[in-house]
C-alpha cells in the first residue's frame, strides 16, 4: 500500500484530545494515533460481548474471538528476569480494534491449550512506546522461539500502566497472574 502525506486542519478540542492520548502513553505519536483511528473507522464494528463456557468458567469475551496463529519471536528476556517469562509475538497479528491492556488468554502449543496472561501495548515502564504482544503461560517453562502457536485473548484484566520501578511492575504482574489463575480455576 502506498501512502502520501496530507495536511488537515482540526478543531482545537480534537487536537487537545489527541495530545492527551499521546501524552498518556497510549500512542507513541500523533501519527500513530491518527493511523489507529483510521483503522478503527474502517474496521467492521464489533458485535456486543457474549459469554462462553470454558472449563466450567464463564468469561466475558468479544463475540469475534477467533484463534490467531503466530510465530514466537526472541524477546529481551526481561519477563524471565522478573520471574514471568513470556512468549513474544508480532503485535500486528491482532486486529486494530483490540485495546492495549492485560488479558486472560489461551495459547495452544503441541496440541495442548494453556491458560495465559497476555500483554498487548507499549511497555511504558521501560520507556518504550511501540506495542508488544507477550504471553505468560501459567505452569509452562519451555523456551520455544520460532515455534508456531495459536492464541486468543479472552477477558481484559486492566489497561497498560506505567510503573515507577521494576519492583512495582513485578508486584503488579504477580497480581495479574493471580487474577488469571482465579479465572481459570
Amino acid at each position: 500500500m502506498s501512502t502520501k502525506p496530507i495536511s488537515i486542519t482540526l478543531p482545537e478540542e480534537l487536537l487537545e484530545r489527541i495530545s492527551a492520548e499521546v501524552e498518556s502513553g497510549q500512542f507513541a505519536s500523533v501519527s500513530e494515533f491518527i493511523r489507529h483511528s483510521v483503522r478503527l473507522a474502517l474496521e467492521p464494528k464489533p458485535v456486543v460481548a457474549q459469554s462462553v463456557e470454558l472449563q466450567d468458567l464463564t468469561i466475558g469475551q468479544p463475540a469475534d474471538n477467533t484463534w490467531l496463529t503466530g510465530k514466537v519471536q526472541r524477546g529481551q528476556q526481561l519477563g524471565g528476569k522478573l520471574g514471568f517469562p513470556t512468549l513474544n509475538l508480532d503485535p500486528t497479528l491482532l486486529p486494530a480494534t483490540v485495546s492495549h491492556g492485560v488479558y486472560a488468554a489461551q495459547v495452544e502449543y503441541n496440541d495442548q491449550i494453556h491458560a495465559a496472561a497476555a500483554h498487548f501495548g507499549p511497555r511504558k515502564t521501560l520507556g518504550e512506546w511501540r506495542p508488544t504482544l507477550e504471553f505468560h503461560l501459567l505452569d509452562f517453562d519451555q523456551h520455544i522461539p520460532g515455534a508456531l502457536i495459536r492464541f486468543r485473548l479472552l477477558d481484559q484484566i486492566r489497561t497498560t500502566l506505567r510503573f515507577d520501578s521494576l519492583d512495582a511492575l513485578k508486584k503488579q504482574l504477580g497480581d495479574d497472574i493471580t487474577k488469571v489463575r482465579k479465572l481459570f480455576s
